[in-house]
């Protein structure tokens, strides 16, 4: 099969989870979508480049956290150069109106996600994985840490997501 046929073909599979993961790390519409054309263009600069020592999926979580983190961090840095008179504080990754509701449309899914934008970026990445219903071993391949250690996370990310939710009034069941 050809590079362009292949990668078509890993796209159309795994587009949505592209866009979600995107959804989780930046809050303007227009810049997810720039953001997501971006690892779709960092995906097909990789293809080649992809030995198939990992699942497909892990590779495209890989590179689509990065090029999601590189812009983050881009952002950042233009934000520090336009503000030079104060600091500039962390970048609110997702605010109180995400611009694409979440397939459903439940409000309780919404708030989900913005708690889940509260959370520190790789605390994003393994919480957007386990909505994906990854499984402990590929999360732990993707964030390079021991499956042990991916459990005791989700447990606590689980816990710290309920507390936000009751904060804002809101139980999670």
């Amino acid at each position: 099969m050809d590079k362009e046929t292949r990668f078509k073909s890993i796209i159309e599979e795994n587009r949505d989870r592209i866009w979600r993961l995107c959804c989780c790390y930046v809050a303007d519409e227009n810049e997810r979508h720039d953001v997501y054309q971006d690892a779709l263009g960092n995906l097909w600069r990789g293809l080649d480049g992809f030995e198939g020592r990992s699942e497909v999926s892990t590779w495209i979580y890989r590179v689509t956290a990065n090029t999601c983190l590189g812009h983050i961090r881009t952002e950042r840095r233009r934000r520090e150069l336009l503000d030079a008179d104060s600091r500039v504080e962390e970048m609110e990754i997702v605010d109180q109106n995400l611009g694409e509701e979440p397939a459903s449309g439940n409000d309780d899914v919404r708030r989900l996600y913005e708690c889940i934008g509260r959370l520190r970026p790789v605390d994003r990445t393994l919480v957007s994985l386990y909505l994906e219903e990854l499984s402990t071993k590929g999360m732990s391949d993707i964030l390079g840490i021991s499956e042990a250690n991916v459990r005791v996370k989700i447990h606590r990310l689980k816990k710290e997501l309920k507390r936000m939710f009751e904060e804002t009034g809101h139980g999670l069941g």
